[in-house]
């Protein structure tokens, strides 16, 4: 008979192979789930060899059924300046990612353009 821990290991095998790419609706209870700005891909915080744990100002939203596992913000963002998903956020820091200028400014990756507030109140990487 095979343990529990070992069942759900082969699950969490699965669903890795299975829905590698796939996006559901309703991931993350504010806004969509974060994306890791080294791959461009969700960050998955689930159980497994691929798993990382989430930033600051995250938290692992794992789905009942094991679907997805992905990283969440705490609270609902104050002002989204995308007018398509989110702002990209450094994996690294747990931050929007910064394109704007000074020594931090990093440029946005090849599908995203930096949106700078008029006001100079931020400058992020939103989707193309």
């Amino acid at each position: 008979m095979l343990s529990f821990s070992a069942i759900l290991s082969v699950a969490v095998s699965l669903f890795i192979t299975v829905n590698a790419g796939k996006t559901y609706s309703s991931q993350c209870p504010f806004g969509n789930p974060l994306i890791d700005s080294r791959t461009l891909s969700q960050w998955f915080c689930g159980r497994g060899p691929s798993s990382k744990p989430c930033p600051r100002n995250f938290v692992c939203n794992i789905d009942p059924a094991d679907r997805f596992a992905v990283c969440c913000a705490t609270q609902a963002p104050s002002v989204n300046p995308c007018s398509k998903g989110d702002p990209l956020v450094d994996a690294g820091t747990g931050e929007a990612w910064y394109c704007g200028l000074g020594p931090s400014s990093q440029p946005c990756p090849k599908t995203y353009s930096c949106k700078v507030d008029p006001a100079d109140r931020f400058a992020v990487c939103c989707l193309i």
